[in-house]
């Protein structure tokens, strides 16, 4: 069996480092922080994937996340490439599917799944997101307010005020 290319790079958009990563050119890996490499080395291995840094994907990251931070995101969900469960695949897609700036809790994604008793599986599922910002999982928040996030609780604060107008 073939392994697929993983084609990576680093970029730096408005004072953070992120890596972006593809295959076979739709999204597959995009993350940010101090771990983000060593998260995906992690990936790629679990994945089986070979590893290409490809410096196209520079000007693809700028361009991503400046149409985020722009609220202009015209991506669909057909446009990422996943390693999932059937599980994990339907939490992303939903929460993909959540609006800009729109919080909601653990338990109010398990009722739109029709899972309403899953909010921990959920919160594992959304741990194992690929696609972070992308497909938002800093929109989800626990009832008791305490802040979890692979890239850190200051960064999805961060994001959630950008995406409410709050971030001055």
């Amino acid at each position: 069996m073939l392994k697929k290319v993983i084609h990576w790079n680093n970029f730096k958009y408005k004072d953070h480092s992120y890596l972006i990563a593809t295959i076979d050119g739709k999204i597959a890996y995009l993350n940010t922080g101090e771990d983000a490499i060593d998260d995906f080395n992690y990936f790629a291995k679990k994945h089986n994937l070979d590893l290409f840094e490809d410096e196209n994907l520079i000007d693809l990251g700028k361009s991503t996340m400046s149409n985020y931070f722009n609220n202009k995101t015209k991506l669909n969900f057909e446009d990422f490439y996943l390693f999932g469960t059937d599980f994990q695949i339907k939490v992303w897609r939903t929460t993909f599917s959540i609006p800009w700036g729109v919080n909601i809790s653990y338990q109010e994604l398990g009722e739109k799944i029709k899972k309403p008793k899953s909010a921990r599986a959920i919160g594992s599922a959304l741990g194992a997101n690929p696609i972070l910002i992308l497909i938002p999982c800093h929109r989800i928040v626990a009832k008791s307010r305490k802040v979890n996030y692979k890239s850190g609780p200051g960064f999805k604060i961060y994001l959630q005020k950008i995406e409410n107008g709050t971030n001055t």
